[in-house]
């Protein structure tokens, strides 16, 4: 199944279960119960269980309050699964695992409330987050980098690559190892490559120059996207801090 099909499938999950969760809360006790109980009937208990539990209930009930989904429950969400899957076999799809199904569930709520905050954002505040992180938005440096190939003691060759924005994706493909090195040298600095075939490459920076930031007009939406997460991820922390005083 691809990601594309697993995309449409979650995001039809969400619409339907809107539908069949609705009423089945009560009596069903909290949405963190609900959420427990799927963690430890998929027995997942590594070190952060915890924290992805109440990661996923704090995320559940914001998608109720907004009326992404009606109020979250397990056996709602498994007789869904049930009749999904069902559906599925008819066509001979490949079907997804309970627990697979669960977490798609829960990042396609997550996303569709990053979507809603999104909307509701203004190019002022795209520019505000563009300012405040220079960073996110900059340009990639102009860089001339050499390259020396080395087999034991004795250097087999030599080349000095120009990176710049246009350049550098190909270089990465041509050369992964040693571009990535060479992009976190700054200007007289090198460092050494294992290639993992019985040769180094000795990568040495000999110019860096800042590449600037690209223009707001060029990444508003990214801006606004990037602004939106971060929002989205400010208000999880604080309503998971709210359910775990």
């Amino acid at each position: 199944m691809t990601s594309k099909t697993l995309a449409a499938a979650a995001a039809a999950l969400v619409v339907f279960l809107g539908g069949l969760l609705s009423g089945c809360a009560a009596g069903q006790g909290t949405v963190a119960d609900a959420v427990e109980t799927l963690y430890a009937s998929a027995s997942v208990s590594d070190v952060e269980a915890a924290t992805r539990q109440a990661r996923d209930a704090a995320i559940l009930e914001w998608g109720a309050e907004e009326q992404v989904i009606a109020p979250f429950s397990a056996p709602a969400l498994q007789s869904a699964y049930d009749a999904d899957a069902a559906e599925g076999a008819r066509y001979g799809a490949q079907t997804l695992s309970f627990w697979n199904y669960y977490t798609e569930f829960v990042d396609t709520v997550a996303q569709q409330l990053r979507d809603g905050l999104r909307q509701e954002l203004t190019e002022a505040d795209a520019r505000a987050y563009y300012d405040a992180h220079p960073a996110d938005f900059a340009r990639q440096d102009t860089m001339t980098v050499r390259i020396t190939e080395w087999e034991g003691t004795r250097a087999v060759g030599a080349s000095e690559l120009d990176i710049d924005a246009d350049t550098v994706r190909m270089l990465q493909e041509a050369h992964d190892l040693a571009i990535s090195a060479a992009l976190a040298l700054r200007a007289g600095e090198q460092v050494t490559v294992d290639r993992g075939d019985g040769r180094q490459a000795l990568i040495e920076c000999l110019t860096r120059e800042s590449g600037g930031t690209y223009p707001f007009d060029d990444v508003m939406q990214a801006a606004a996207v990037r602004a939106a997460s971060d929002i989205f991820e400010s208000e999880l922390r604080r309503r998971i801090a709210a359910a775990h005083p």
